[in-house]
């Protein structure tokens, strides 16, 4: 299930409603395909959008957390005091790091935005890769050799 679903399942829920189903490719969709058993009203449609867009962002939210976390794992050998790195060069990678960290803190979570666009610039891009972790792996392949 996407983000759409879950919060919609969850604000239906909220609502004490039983659904039978609802579409989920918009917010609007989600309250305009919903068909609810038989007996039962929608809630307004003004108050229902708003309840679950505000339930959709946590789900944003949430994932926006977990790809950031990961970017941060995978560069946390960068700032290990065992890597050297030209300070300039570390710099770039602490302010990237810090600007991951304040990312849930500086964004505004809305419907239709593309989280990626939220991430900061990889320093550097792919180069550090083939800068730094090649030359380390030849150098332990030459002292394993010796």
């Amino acid at each position: 299930m996407d983000n759409l679903t879950y919060a919609g399942s969850d604000v239906l829920n909220a609502y004490g409603l039983n659904f039978q189903r609802f579409g989920c490719d918009t917010l609007d969709e989600v309250y305009d395909k919903l068909i609810l058993v038989e007996g039962q009203e929608k809630p307004d449609r003004a108050e229902f959008l708003t309840v679950l867009e505000t339930q959709y962002n946590k789900y944003l939210l949430k994932d926006l957390r977990k790809k950031r976390n990961k970017m941060l794992s995978e560069t946390d050998w960068i700032v290990n005091s065992d890597v050297v790195l030209a300070e300039e060069v570390k710099n770039k990678w602490i302010e990237y790091r810090q600007q991951l960290r304040d990312l849930t803190s500086n964004v505004q979570l809305k419907y239709g935005v593309d989280m990626d666009s939220l991430f900061p610039d990889i320093p550097y891009g792919d180069a550090i890769i083939t800068s730094v972790i090649i030359p380390v792996k030849q150098e332990v392949r030459q002292v394993a050799a010796e």
